[in-house]
């Protein structure tokens, strides 16, 4: 089975999302933070018309705060039939992969970001893909 993913860097890391959870890619318009928020949650953002919370990925997985550059993309996904919108520094493509090429085994991996939020890892590739409804739990 092939599987599309939208991938996007962190730092020198690369990572991607399944991208049947995502609906559209969008440039940042205005982001209004809200008070007493997680620090990982910018605040909210006018999309088309519908407020939608703003998650910074980048801080969410412990690698800093995102830079909001001409690069910078929002990504609208729907989780559990929740809209959100996650910032993310770029986004070099979308990907199509065999199923086969993913593994789950994730033992060996060397990074500072918590286990749980990994799907797998396309190891020829080296794009980490993560579990985008565990990171906005």
């Amino acid at each position: 089975m092939i599987l599309n993913l939208i991938s996007f860097n962190i730092k020198k890391g690369h990572y991607a999302f399944e991208l049947e959870t995502i609906e559209q890619v969008v440039k940042i318009p205005e982001i209004m933070p809200v008070p007493e928020t997680p620090k990982h949650i910018l605040g909210i953002a006018n999309i088309r018309g519908e407020i939608l919370p703003v998650f910074d990925i980048k801080m969410r997985i412990g690698s800093g705060k995102s830079k909001i550059t001409d690069r910078a993309k929002l990504v609208i996904a729907d989780i559990a039939q929740h809209r959100m919108a996650l910032l993310v520094e770029n986004i070099p493509g979308v990907l199509r992969v065999e199923e086969e090429e993913i593994s789950a085994d994730i033992s060996e991996l060397d990074i500072d970001i918590d286990k749980d939020f990994i799907v797998g890892i396309i190891h020829e590739k080296s794009i980490i893909i993560l579990d985008i409804s565990k990171i906005v739990a």
